[in-house]
């Protein structure tokens, strides 16, 4: 499989976490979920920010910081979620903004 990919199918996984944790009620499997949603989201971003964004850094420089901006973003949300609780008004309007920042 090459790196592409990769990150093809983690964007699914992703995508598949970010549904499960929609659909669900329980405050326990939303939590147990959310935990994967933030490990995953961080390894991805490692991921790109390590690999893939120098290699592409001198066709599209932009693009890259363009990215690299957007991740930061994502990483400052999951930040606020974590000090949320699930059960506040606002964890849930910060978690459809993570959706559909991802």
């Amino acid at each position: 499989m090459n790196p592409v990919d990769i990150i093809k199918e983690d964007h699914r996984r992703m995508e598949e976490l970010f549904a499960k944790f929609l659909e669900t009620d329980s405050e326990t499997s939303q939590e147990a979920l959310f935990e994967q949603i933030e490990t995953g989201l961080n390894t991805h971003s490692e991921m790109e920010e390590r690999v893939l964004y120098p290699a592409l850094r001198q066709f599209a420089p932009e693009k890259v910081d363009e990215a690299i901006d957007e991740h930061s973003e994502v990483k400052d949300l999951l930040l606020d979620l974590l000090e949320s609780d699930l059960d506040e008004a606002a964890f849930e309007s910060q978690f459809n903004r993570l959706v559909e920042d991802v």
